[in-house]
């Protein structure tokens, strides 16, 4: 599977992505992003992570994402 993403992904820059699709290590980007989405009237919003490190995504979402949403 791995392969597959990567030699579909060949052509694509990591530049060419940030037009449709949120890419940030800074969690406090998707926090605001997502408070953004949420004030425009949105129910449902799906995270998504494309890499491997589910575990560590999950982590960082449940720790640094959410938590100031459920605040607000």
């Amino acid at each position: 599977m791995k392969a597959q993403f990567d030699e579909a992904a060949r052509f694509v820059r990591p530049e060419d992505m940030h037009d449709s699709v949120l890419v940030s290590s800074e969690t406090s980007l998707f926090t605001d992003r997502i408070a953004q989405l949420l004030a425009l009237g949105f129910e449902g919003i799906y995270l998504h992570h494309a890499g491997v490190e589910q575990r560590e995504f999950i982590g960082a979402v449940g720790t640094h994402v959410l938590p100031p949403l459920a605040r607000s």
